[in-house]
């Protein structure tokens, strides 16, 4: 393709948008006013379950949208002078050291990537936390090792400076290899499977990515998910009511198979799910206000009143740490859907596995002893780390983490974004559950 890879234009964007955004690569991204660029129709599947589901989405759109993918060109590549550090930057020192020590087998993870994620493949790999997928274990190591050096002069303690050069290799490492090798599709282009609107899944930021997965979903739509659409106790907006919120929340249970907790939008990943159930459980999400304000509309003075009258749960009760409950095929119980997906996975696959297996004792990493994996296959534990941005629940997955290393236990962690691609992360399981 010719022309100013600059130019939005050249890369097929429509006129409007290409307007907002201006020029690839200036120093202030432009606000892209609306999250969709084609008309909402939402699919007979959501707008059945969810009748008033196009309204909510119109107002899930307040725009102010930033572009967040950068268009695959050599002109894109980060490569900063070495003898100017700069917080975010990444110098020609530390790209060469990449460059060389990266292999084909990382191309391999990468074209994965690119296939699941389309152009906001740097985004999924850049949130991978160390432990994940081969790409981000090989820059773990490589900053480990000392090659890359990049640091802003300002950082002092060297738990920042780690952390700046992790983010830093995640972020630009990938892309500057992988855009001398190949292209990619660009912008990603979908239909909504939530609001049926045309969209570009550039829009959509790491967050997002993370909770949703894979383009299918359009960023307003995500981003009403995550935090409620604001339109209860507005009329005119088309305030619901108590049958309907309390049949959204029973429709919710039952299709994700979960007993939701009053914190439901926490644990839930839909990375895994089939584009017709995902453009549902979003606009159910969608639908449902925020626990509090739950509470107001239907009149319930618990969250366990609220079940209750949903159906969801008997007089009995249930009270749950945090997260969800639901069953997986095999009976097993899970505190996520994700948690779910990767236990059916196991299922599917005949993979022989144990829940919630104990972690050995340490004085200072679990002197308790009360710690649990949430799998154990053979003397390999896995964890799946999904609330990573919670400082408590960070720092105790890294005393698993460490703990596993000084115990001589091979841990494996799987994280929101390998929830596509289950097949590849948990490959080598396979040839265990065949011998």
């Amino acid at each position: 393709m010719g022309g100013d890879p600059f130019d939005p234009i050249r890369w097929g964007i429509d006129p409007v948008t290409a307007k907002a955004i201006e020029r690839f690569g200036t120093p202030w991204a432009k606000i892209v006013l609306t999250g969709r660029f084609g008309e909402i129709c939402p699919p007979p599947a959501v707008s059945d379950r969810v009748p008033g589901i196009a309204q909510m989405a119109r107002v899930a759109d307040p725009g102010r949208w930033f572009w967040e993918t950068t268009p695959p060109d050599q002109v894109f590549r980060r490569l900063d002078p070495v003898s100017i550090p700069r917080a975010n930057g990444w110098t020609t020192l530390d790209n060469n050291a990449f460059a060389q020590a990266w292999t084909d087998d990382l191309d391999a993870t990468v074209d994965e990537f690119i296939s699941l994620y389309g152009s906001a493949w740097p985004a999924a790999i850049a949130n991978s936390k160390p432990e994940s997928n081969p790409v981000s274990r090989f820059i773990k190591g490589l900053i480990q090792s000392g090659a890359v050096t990049c640091a802003p002069s300002s950082v002092r303690t060297p738990e920042k400076v780690a952390w700046y050069r992790l983010q830093n290799a995640l972020k630009y490492g990938p892309f500057n290899v992988t855009v001398l090798r190949r292209t990619w599709e660009f912008p990603t282009v979908r239909t909504c499977d939530c609001c049926g609107a045309e969209h570009y899944y550039d829009l959509a930021n790491h967050y997002l990515i993370r909770v949703f997965g894979r383009p299918g979903i359009c960023a307003p739509c995500m981003r009403a998910a995550c935090y409620g659409v604001s339109l209860y106790g507005e009329p005119h907006n088309g305030r619901a009511n108590r049958s309907q919120i309390i049949g959204a929340l029973r429709q919710f249970a039952d299709l994700t198979k979960t007993i939701p907790s009053s914190r439901f939008r926490e644990s839930v990943y839909t990375g895994a799910m089939s584009d017709a159930d995902r453009g549902v459980v979003t606009a159910l999400l969608v639908s449902l206000p925020e626990s509090e304000k739950l509470l107001d509309i239907t009149g319930c003075t618990s969250w366990l009143e609220v079940l209750q009258a949903a159906g969801i749960v008997g007089s009995d009760g249930w009270r749950p740490a945090r997260g969800t409950i639901c069953l997986a095929n095999d009976g097993h119980q899970c505190r996520s859907l994700a948690e779910k997906a990767i236990c059916d996975w196991f299922f599917l696959h005949g993979v022989d596995h144990v829940i919630e297996p104990a972690w050995p004792k340490h004085p200072q990493l679990n002197p308790s002893g009360r710690f649990r994996a949430d799998w154990a296959i053979g003397d390999v534990y896995i964890e799946f780390a999904g609330m990573m941005s919670d400082s408590q629940y960070s720092d105790k997955m890294g005393r698993k983490i460490q703990l596993a290393q000084e115990a001589g236990i091979t841990l494996v962690v799987l994280q929101p974004e390998d929830l596509p691609r289950l097949d590849s992360a948990l490959n080598s399981f396979l040839s265990t559950s065949d011998s």
